[in-house]
């Protein structure tokens, strides 16, 4: 599954990141990914290495998905990578010490490069909405200084900028 590709992985620890190779996730499924990194592994980042730039103004749509719909989540998420649409996302790993961890449910960051840029925003809603990758659910866009701020769901002030209810498509 993970064999694309001009992507880069990531498995971010408490510890560091480590970072296999592209042909030791060759052929892997995210539940092989989830059995090797369950019991430190917090999240699992891939970017495409020669577009992605981390910068004070990026963002990301927040998607919560059920373990049952991961694999073919991650299988489109990677081939909006490998098309051009954005350059980075990441998964949680559920494990008993991740702090992201909620029984049942993988959050995936697909990232935009600026959240003020709402025509790149509102492109990248559109590959997910396009997709069927909202589940039937809105879904909210935050920045990550709101992230840095500690603005979680149910945490203080304001916890995302933009929601898919926000924007209409023909």
């Amino acid at each position: 599954m993970f064999t694309s590709r001009k992507i880069k992985y990531f498995i971010s620890t408490p510890f560091g990141y480590i970072t296999p190779k592209n042909k030791e996730m060759k052929d892997k499924s995210i539940s092989d990914i989830y059995g090797e990194y369950k019991d430190f592994g917090y999240w699992m980042v891939m970017l495409n290495p020669r577009k992605s730039k981390g910068s004070l103004t990026s963002g990301k749509w927040m998607l919560f998905v059920e373990h049952k719909d991961l694999d073919n989540c991650l299988e489109v998420l990677l081939n909006g990578i490998d098309s051009g649409v954005f350059h980075n996302i990441k998964c949680s790993i559920p494990n008993e010490n991740n702090p992201h961890n909620v029984s049942g449910i993988s959050a995936i960051m697909v990232y935009t490069d600026d959240y003020s840029d709402t025509q790149d925003v509102v492109r990248v809603l559109k590959y997910l909405m396009d997709n069927g990758l909202n589940y039937g659910k809105d879904i909210e866009y935050k920045a990550d200084y709101q992230t840095r701020q500690g603005k979680y769901e149910g945490g203080r002030g304001e916890s995302w900028l933009y929601s898919s209810k926000d924007f209409q498509f023909e």
